[in-house]
């Protein structure tokens, strides 16, 4: 039973909804430097969803599918309220925006250009209109990403302003959409420690499930509740600056009949088999091996399309719904479980398509050409990332949650509540340090070094989003 992005249109209406709302109380220290965002997901009938693009370097479209996490951010003074899809493979912030200066609203627009109302991630997501803000700057490039963004702005979350967060601005045009980038080297997570929010750059996303089409993003921490076990925690690895974990297995369980009880296979995979976690891309793709393994334990058979050049896992839609079966990828001692039903989307006529597929060696990029893990499962699984020791932490979801048991990321080597081959040592990254002048006069900002770990004073309360529960720890 799958959602889609493009039914919720009302639920975005209502930014910052109280979903399942994190709340504290304070141990540690006087305002704890963590705080969360609504996460939605979009409900749609069988009848939206639609076929895939047959090129092999087209990504399916996850957002027509309700896969992606959407959380609302306003930019801009005075703030314009933008819904953005969270992606762990970008590292910065991009908005839709149209291609005119005087931002006509979109009922009088003449354009097709920049027609908000015939773009289907426009009205769901809105656009900004730079020329309406008062904040909006041009930028130099950084020497370390000539080609990087050229504008700056600041971004609201709540009552609080995140000060010259650097962003793409994107015309509208069809596949276009805002973005929240937060893979590894995201300005905007950094951008947060310099400001007091968050003491390292890091975050958890989980979602509540799919009968509930909503979750949280919660920055500099981990909320023990929403997880089932320990976290398992893995070194990033590899060049891409990508959030990737290792796969140590897949298991396929089939439900029994009046003869017959379940079975259950295990397939384990290379120890080198890391995949890229993505929040956009909906196909998980694995090593040809496994995934033919796969086909036979679930009784698919491979058919080859012509218009794709390549064999899929096509199947009746009635059987995923008529069959009991499971499919799990192992991350050490962390099981992620997905019911096959969820792991199918529609193709033609009365046949759907297996979203797990062969990995494609032969390409050099684009969907396909590495270990991937997608959307799909990742709406099954607990994430923890933090970019100071550079691990990722994975965890099942915890079904029925008790009270909210927030534990907050700090300087340390470790992911609090997680097993791992942690450093012994890091380097945290060193937000800017304040120094007094003199008596009465405003403090100074002195940016430290990133080799230098350091202790700031939290912004104001009210950047935390609705509590319940407590900060246990700081680790």
């Amino acid at each position: 039973m799958h959602f889609s992005l493009l039914m919720a249109l009302a639920t975005l209406a209502s930014p910052f909804r109280g979903v399942a709302a994190l709340s504290m109380q304070l141990t540690e220290r006087e305002m704890p430097a963590v705080f969360s965002l609504p996460v939605d997901y979009r409900p749609v009938s069988q009848a939206k969803l639609q076929k895939r693009n047959p090129s092999p370097t087209v990504q399916a479209d996850t957002m027509l599918y309700d896969l992606t996490p959407i959380v609302k951010l306003s930019v801009g003074t005075p703030p314009q309220l933008i819904g953005l899809a969270v992606d762990l493979q970008m590292g910065f912030i991009a908005f839709l925006v149209p291609n005119t200066t005087d931002c006509v609203p979109q009922s009088n627009a003449t354009s097709a250009q920049y027609n908000c109302a015939t773009d289907d991630y426009c009205v769901t997501m809105g656009y900004f209109c730079p020329a309406a803000s008062s904040t909006m700057k041009s930028i130099q490039p950084s020497k370390s990403d000539p080609e990087g963004p050229v504008n700056a702005d600041v971004v609201t979350v709540g009552s609080q302003r995140v000060d010259g967060v650097h962003m793409w601005l994107n015309d509208i045009s069809p596949g276009a959409y805002s973005r929240m980038g937060i893979s590894p080297g995201s300005p905007f997570l950094y951008l947060m420690v310099d400001q007091g929010f968050i003491n390292s750059p890091s975050f958890s996303l989980w979602s509540y499930g799919t009968p509930n089409n909503q979750g949280q993003l919660l920055f500099g921490g981990v909320n023990k509740a929403m997880y089932k076990g320990t976290l398992q925690a893995f070194p990033l690895s590899g060049p891409n600056n990508n959030v990737n974990m290792p796969i140590a297995a897949v298991v396929v369980e089939s439900g029994g009949n009046g003869t017959a009880g379940p079975t259950t296979t295990r397939h384990n995979l290379a120890d080198s088999t890391t995949a890229v976690l993505s929040t956009i891309d909906i196909f998980t793709f694995l090593p040809n091996k496994t995934v033919q393994h796969i086909y036979a334990d679930l009784d698919i058979t491979p058919t080859f399309i012509p218009s794709f050049n390549a064999s899929m896992g096509i199947v009746d839609c009635a059987r995923t719904q008529s069959e009991n079966r499971t499919v799990s990828l192992v991350f050490g001692n962390a099981t992620i479980s997905v019911p096959w039903s969820e792991l199918f989307i529609p193709f033609e006529d009365d046949t759907c398509e297996f979203t797990i597929v062969p990995y494609r060696p032969d390409l050099t990029y684009g969907p396909g050409s590495e270990l991937q893990i997608g959307a799909i499962v990742l709406q099954y699984m607990y994430l923890a990332v933090d970019y100071d020791n550079m691990f990722a932490a994975v965890a099942p979801l915890n079904p029925n949650p008790g009270p909210d048991n927030i534990l907050e990321i700090g300087n340390g080597t470790r992911i609090p509540d997680a097993d791992g081959d942690f450093p012994a040592t890091i380097t945290p990254y060193g937000a800017p340090t304040l120094t007094t002048t003199t008596t009465g006069s405003l403090p100074t900002s002195t940016t430290a070094s990133k080799a230098q770990a350091i202790t700031f004073t939290p912004r104001a309360m009210d950047i935390i989003l609705g509590v319940t529960g407590a900060i246990l720890a700081v680790f």
